[in-house]
């Protein structure tokens, strides 16, 4: 019995150093198998670019520069064309899968990230397929991301939040004579294009866009830039990088005091606690903001004689856009379906042969928040007519009412 007991103690005791043995064992064999699965599993993906590759070099030498709208006739054409010249696609899957920044969800596979390329590039085909108007849809930095994941990063406007019997103002236009071509941005009077990257704050940056112009316009002065952060920190009735709305925005701004200059307040891409304070106060806006009836015409001479609009939008039309005038009625395209909020800043005539002529595509000029690289630099073209809601973009209008004589100095800052 006293020999059981001593045999069991000295087992016992061993058990941690048994289990230290076992555990380095297994770390080990799992840092040794780890690459090499890792390879395995993005081998397949591997192989179709590199096939790829190989292929498209081929019939570029063998048919020429145009080798695969040769191949691939029409918008099919296009489309290659441009995934050939512009880079492969199966590389920015593969790209996307590995590199965080892409800040892709992890449950998402290389394989299932490549038939989501298959996937997107038939949408893509359709798209251009669908289009009334002359917009061109391809290959843009948010190609990797499912319409789901894009929809709830980058579409992050919410209209249910907005209090527009609590805090707004009819504002009573008399609609006169305008151009048939107008824009802002070709008087130097619109600010730069900004992108809000990872944080879904283009709800904030549409307003203080908005309010920047409307400022420079007033003064007719440089446009000051001032803090969209500021907005997504410190709005408690709005929800920062998970969404918010213009109108709550508009109250935040007036219940605060002003809104803080970009230098002194930056954009961090992220939702952080609120640091203004009273005195940070640049620019103000009076107790109401406008908003404008659904009419073409309104809109046009408010714009001409007042300055850009914020307006809310469905965004989904927008992932893959490239260039040209938006227009279309499907349910990409549901007007009634606003998720983004934008700035119109002009209008004109797609495809005209002066200022006053109406021959080609009327459209709305819009400014966007997601940089340069997406659109036409930064803004995009939706169609405008009087029985079309294109993206439900004259749903719901509105623009600051800029206190220019809040402060001393006049702006300059």
């Amino acid at each position: 019995m006293l020999k059981w007991r001593n045999e069991t103690y000295h087992y016992w005791m061993s058990w941690p150093k048994i289990n230290r043995t076992v555990t380095d064992f297994y770390d080990k064999i799992n840092t040794w198998l780890k690459p090499i699965s890792h390879a395995l599993i993005n081998f397949p993906l591997r192989v179709i670019y590199v096939l790829y590759k190989t292929i498209s070099s081929i019939a570029t030498m063998v048919l020429g520069s145009n080798a695969v709208e040769f191949v691939f006739p029409q918008r099919k054409g296009e489309i290659l064309s441009e995934l050939h010249y512009n880079g492969s696609w199966i590389q920015m899957w593969y790209d996307a899968r590995l590199n965080e920044s892409w800040g892709l969800p992890f449950y998402l596979s290389p394989s299932t990230r490549l038939w989501m390329a298959g996937a997107t590039l038939r949408e893509i085909t359709e798209l251009n397929s669908r289009e009334k108007g002359s917009a061109r849809y391809g290959l843009t930095h948010f190609a990797p991301y499912t319409k789901t994941e894009f929809q709830r990063k980058y579409c992050t406007y919410h209209s249910t939040y907005d209090g527009r019997a609590f805090y707004s103002d009819e504002e009573t236009i008399n609609v006169g004579p305008t151009p048939e071509q107008f824009d802002w941005k070709t008087r130097g009077l619109v600010s730069k294009v900004k992108n809000n990257e990872n944080c879904g704050g283009g709800w904030a940056y549409a307003v203080v866009d908005c309010l920047e112009m409307h400022n420079a316009i007033r003064r007719n002065a440089s446009v000051v830039e001032y803090s969209a952060q500021q907005i997504v920190d410190c709005d408690k009735n709005s929800r920062g990088c998970a969404g918010g709305s213009v109108t709550n925005a508009y109250k935040y701004i007036k219940d605060a005091g002003g809104l803080a200059l970009e230098r002194s307040y930056p954009y961090t891409f992220r939702e952080s606690s609120c640091l203004f304070e009273p005195s940070m106060a640049k620019i103000r806006i009076k107790s109401t903001f406008y908003t404008l009836p659904p009419s073409e015409e309104t809109i046009r001479h408010f714009i001409y004689n007042y300055g850009p609009v914020v307006a809310a939008i469905n965004c989904a039309q927008l992932q893959f856009y490239k260039r040209g005038v938006i227009r279309c009625n499907d349910e990409n395209c549901n007007p009634r379906h606003m998720n983004h909020a934008v700035v119109v800043v002009g209008y004109g005539v797609e495809g005209s042969r002066g200022a006053n002529s109406t021959s080609g595509i009327p459209y709305w000029l819009v400014k966007n928040s997601w940089g340069t690289a997406w659109g036409e630099e930064g803004y995009f073209k939706v169609f405008r007519g009087k029985r079309e809601n294109t993206l439900g973009i004259q749903n719901f209008l509105t623009a600051p009412m800029v206190d220019v004589d809040s402060f001393e100095g006049k702006g300059k800052w």
